[in-house]
Parts: structure tokens; C-alpha cells; sequence
């Protein structure tokens, strides 16, 4: 499995890609979480399609 990611270590790449001063609201906050974190939302829907494919 993959190495274990501290809470501090991605609040800290969060704001190294999102500068704070663009952050104006709950919706622009919201926005700049969902697009740091889609990628790996993506990785493990496709790996649990695969798991589920394999399985057939």
C-alpha cells in the first residue's frame, strides 16, 4: 500500500497549490478542496471498478 500521509503534510500541499489570499468564501474553499483531492477520489473508484471486473 501506499506511504501514509500525514495530516499536516496535506494541509501544507493544499496551501503550497492554493494561495490563501484567493480562498474568499466557503465556495471558493470548496472548489480548491475538491479539485487537490479529485485525483485521488478518481485512483480509488478506478481501482475498486478493477477489483470488482477481476471478480466477474
Amino acid at each position: 500500500m501506499g506511504k501514509k500521509v500525514e495530516k499536516n503534510e496535506l494541509v501544507e500541499e493544499f496551501f503550497r497549490r492554493n494561495d490563501p489570499k484567493d480562498i474568499k468564501s466557503m465556495g471558493d474553499m470548496y472548489v480548491a478542496w475538491k479539485e487537490f483531492f479529485a485525483p485521488a477520489f478518481q485512483n480509488l473508484l478506478d481501482a475498486e471498478m478493477e477489483a470488482k471486473l477481476r471478480i466477474l
